[in-house]
């Protein structure tokens, strides 16, 4: 879920007058994804500034977007395994007849 909202945030978000300004609100949207799925645990771990992120790109707003919405595939493999088995150990619990 995590993975695929964060592939989704250039069509979720409004976006700017310009392309710097839509590249800054996906890069905020991103970071409040950040929030929200760590439920308060490791709450700034990889949480760049926008100084950082614009250091590291420069005005490539290509490149801000394209890092916005990169994702770890070892991390999505792990929270897309748990999800699955969660899900399987929930359905093994008798709530159907």
């Amino acid at each position: 879920m995590y993975a695929g909202a964060a592939k989704a945030l250039p069509f979720l978000v409004e976006g700017g007058s310009t392309a710097a300004e839509t590249a800054q609100q996906v890069f905020n949207a991103r970071n409040q994804l950040k929030v929200v799925f760590r439920l308060g645990l490791a709450q700034h771990w990889h949480m760049y500034t926008w100084e950082q992120v614009t250091a590291k790109y420069g005005n490539d707003t290509a490149r801000i977007i394209a890092g916005a919405t990169r994702t770890n595939p070892m991390v999505n493999t792990v929270g897309a395994t748990g999800l699955a088995g969660g899900t399987v150990n929930l359905s093994s619990w008798g709530f159907h007849e």
